[in-house]
């Protein structure tokens, strides 16, 4: 039997190598892959958790004995309030300022701890007499690792522990420490008291003097301006210009009225101010009275003698004449009175407009006196606008005055707070320095410790968690170095293909094959017929017939897989073909023995083969010697050529298996054919040209990583049509379905035994 090699388009490269492999690079370690490393190397974790649990065990407790003493100090944080005042205007943290107990307790148990402090008492001990406390030389470095300071929570107490091998040591350096830490603590308190009381006594001068010089500014600008309060002068002159301006706006509202009241009068009497004016002290004039009078009784004697005479009668003539000369006198007082008021008006006009007790003369005597207030409102309205610009332009120049006060009496008065309280501070710090308070107490005895500490139980606990630790390590690098693949998590996290089905390990297949015995494990056989469904749904989608199964080594199950899956198969009615496509290694007896101890094959196989060899042998013109066998029910077999064909038999054997694929699939339902392991030979790829894809059968435990990496590799190089994988060989400790299977029908199995034992 003979293959073609499927042909590549000439030069295109290979097609890319996607999904099969390359989610191995990236694999990472979950959850379930830290689980199945425990369950499979549990037993690598407990050896090793044994000897290095063991031999630090044993090394913890050949040390020599830690004896362990302590001492407690209340420590009274400095009340920042009460005793150090200068915290309101200094900046936070200024000479230790303001701070909460816990930075307070954080930053004390960090100086005890320094080498400052320390290194006194390690030179104490040094220089004590050579003795049993001191047969052993401490470095500095000793002292601190021995040496522990903590808070004790929710009170201010200071826990000092030290740890060592020689108990009078102990006691020894806690009294050293004990002494240092309060010496320490009203040195401290000195010296902050003392930086404080330097820092006041050097702030003073310079608030004093900054109080001076503002001081003299404010009775500077008071002085030159002659004001005492600005803000109160301010209000005065406000005060002042609100007054005037209403006396103005009020005398404006009368001149108003008197000028429409001006008008009224003159259009009245039709001359103006100034004339009426004159007109009405001119009728006011004695002597001009007395000549308008003597002219009015001319007038009246000359009406009368012209009622006798006629006008040129010498009576009337002197008449005339005496008219005429008083005329000339009015005319004369007149021009004397108010020579350029009256203007031209004729003299009868003048002498009507002076008629004394006529409605003329007493609306020309009202307009004289409109005029007259009229004119001493306006004098008044000008005296006001100049008083109220004078007050204006004064408050205008308060105004600049009190912002120039307010700005130096504001700094003022913040100098002078300063001033108090710096003073203040100093006379509490005064006080203080003298008092001797220490701000730290030994509230209990430094006692020598007379028991070791009791490390038992830490050691035990240090010792088990790092072998653990070491054993969890040990199993990890184990699983790293481990060329095979172990879980059915291990194959989904590192290739993309599907996986088919989950196969139970069954430790008796064997020994059921060698000597005949039936299986009495059920949980593989339902497994394989679910990996037929899956099989089924996938043929069903995409009208596939015919698979090669096949593995990348030897050894991986994948024929027992392809007896087990035609088999599953065959019961639901399939007529299948299984082919065995392995020259090398046939499987004919094996499978005959696996239908015999299945209760599959044998008497249970139908004679005729429902009738399908008698419809092969018909079309295959008297050549029986190719037609299947029936291996059982619905399940027929065909073996291909052996290996020791030659050349030329081999390409005519390939010939007659495409004829004979193309009729089997008209004949059969699913053909499933047995090829040997990828690697090394070319039969799996050869043949797997001629079918629907392949299956590949992956043995946990046992297959290795780079076998199976590189077998897809080929299969991808060859552009194959990779199904998906079955693993195969499930135990408890490698994940999957399959395991829950065996399982749950071992529980089965076991439970109607324990039946049948109970009705016996």
């Amino acid at each position: 039997m003979t293959y073609s090699y499927p042909e590549l388009p000439q030069g295109s490269p290979p097609p890319p190598l996607v999904g099969a492999y390359g989610a191995e690079e990236t694999e990472s370690l979950s959850l379930a892959g830290l689980t199945g490393i425990l369950r499979r190397r549990w037993w690598v974790i407990i050896l090793v958790a044994l000897v290095v649990g063991g031999f630090n065990f044993r090394r913890e407790i050949d040390k020599p004995e830690i004896f362990e003493s302590s001492f407690r100090l209340l420590v009274t944080p400095p009340p920042v309030e009460g005793l150090n005042p200068l915290t309101a205007i200094q900046p936070s943290g200024l000479l230790g300022g303001r701070q909460n107990n816990q930075n307070y307790f954080a930053t004390q148990i960090e100086l005890l701890k320094s080498n400052t402090l320390l290194s006194q008492v390690w030179d104490d001990i040094e220089n004590e007499d050579p003795s049993s406390i001191n047969a052993e030389r401490l470095s500095y470095q000793q002292v601190l690792s021995n040496l522990s300071i903590t808070k004790m929570p929710d009170a201010d107490i200071i826990v000092v522990s030290y740890r060592d091998k020689n108990r009078e040591r102990v006691q020894a350096v806690l009294k050293k420490l004990a002494n240092t830490y309060i010496n320490y603590a009203a040195e401290q308190r000195d010296f902050q008291d003392n930086e404080r009381l330097r820092f006041v006594n050097e702030r003073l001068p310079e608030f004093e003097e900054r109080v001076r010089s503002l001081q003299s500014q404010l009775l500077r600008l008071q002085r030159e301006n002659n004001i005492f309060n600005p803000e109160s002068a301010g209000e005065n002159a406000s005060s002042r210009l609100n007054t005037i301006v209403d006396q103005r706006r009020n005398l404006q509202l009368k001149i108003q009225q008197l000028n429409a009241r001006k008008e009224a009068l003159e259009q009245k009497t039709g001359v103006g101010n100034d004339q009426a004016f004159a007109l009405s002290s001119l009728g006011q004039s004695p002597v001009y009275a007395g000549l308008v009078n003597s002219l009015n009784e001319i007038n009246l004697k000359l009406v009368q003698s012209l009622t006798i005479y006629t006008p040129e009668s010498i009576q009337v003539q002197q008449l005339q004449e005496e008219k005429a000369s008083i005329l000339q006198l009015i005319q004369a007082e007149i021009d004397r009175g108010a020579p350029g008021s009256i203007g031209r008006r004729s003299l009868d006009e003048v002498l009507n407009s002076t008629d004394v007790g006529g409605p003329k003369a007493a609306a020309l005597g009202e307009l004289a006196n409109v005029g007259v207030e009229l004119e001493v409102m306006n004098l008044e309205l000008q005296e006001l606008i100049r008083a109220e610009t004078e007050l204006r332009q004064q408050l205008e120049r308060i105004t600049t005055i009190s912002g120039q006060y307010a700005t130096i009496k504001q700094e003022f008065d913040r100098q002078k707070s300063g001033l108090d309280q710096l003073t203040a501070t100093r006379q509490a710090l005064e006080i203080e320095i003298t008092k001797n308070y220490v701000p730290w107490r030994l509230i209990s005895n430094i006692t020598l410790p007379n028991q070791p500490i009791d490390t038992l139980p830490r050691d035990i606990l240090f010792s088990t968690l790092l072998g653990l630790l070491a054993g969890c390590a040990a199993a990890l690098l184990l699983d790293k170095l481990d060329p095979r693949h172990h879980s059915v998590e291990d194959l989904r996290s590192s290739y993309s293909h599907t996986i088919l089905g989950y196969i139970p390990l069954e430790k008796e297949l064997r020994a059921s094959i060698k000597y005949g015995s039936p299986l009495p494990n059920e949980a593989m056989q339902e497994s394989y017929a679910r990996l037929y469904s899956n099989l089924f749904f996938l043929k069903r989608k995409r009208q596939c017939h015919s698979f090669v199964v096949t593995s990348a080594e030897s050894g991986d199950g994948k024929s027992t897989t392809s007896f087990f899956l035609a088999q599953a198969a065959a019961k639901l009615g399939q007529k299948v073909l299984l082919v065995d496509g392995d020259r090398y290694f046939p499987q004919k007896q094996a499978w005959l023995k696996l239908a015999k101890i299945t209760g599959f094959g044998g008497d249970n196989a139908s004679p005729d083969g429902n009738g399908v060899l008698d419809s092969l042998a018909g079309d295959s013109n008297g050549q029986n010697d190719d037609l299947p066998e029936l291996l059982g029910k619905n399940l027929f077999y065909f073996k291909v050529q052996d290996d020791t064909m030659t050349p030329e038999q081999l390409v005519s054997a390939s010939q007659n298996f495409v004829v004979k694929m193309n009729q089997w699939k008209e004949t059969f339902d699913l053909i499933l054919i047995d090829t040997p392991p990828i690697l090394g030979l070319t039969d799996s790829r050869l043949i797997a040209d001629q079918t629907d894809g392949l299956v590949v059968v992956v043995r946990l435990n046992k297959t290795r990583k780079d076998s199976l990496k590189e077998a897809f590799r080929e299969l991808a190089l060859a552009d194959l049509n990779v199904i998906g994988i079955v693993a195969n060989a499930i135990t408890s400790t490698s994940g999957g379905y399959g395991y829950y299977y065996g399982r749950y029908y071992n529980n089965r199995y076991y439970g109607r035994q324990k039946l049948a034992q109970a009705d016996q």
